[in-house]
């Protein structure tokens, strides 16, 4: 199944190490909980974590 391409766009820039900004985030928060792009939101956000790529800032959304 092909995933929304504004999502697909956000995941692919995560990936390849650059920050996502408020707006993507907001966009990634708004999927629906049974859709794909959930599904590929939890496998990107797996991947990022067992390479280490995620790190927190001090301030929150």
């Amino acid at each position: 199944m092909k995933l929304d391409p504004e999502i697909e766009k956000i995941l692919d820039k995560a990936l390849a190490g650059e920050q996502i900004i408020r707006q993507e985030a907001v966009k990634l928060l708004q999927v629906d909980e049974n859709s794909p792009e959930l599904y590929a939101i939890m496998s990107v956000a797996n991947t990022l974590t067992r390479q280490g790529g995620l790190h927190y800032q001090d301030s929150f959304i």
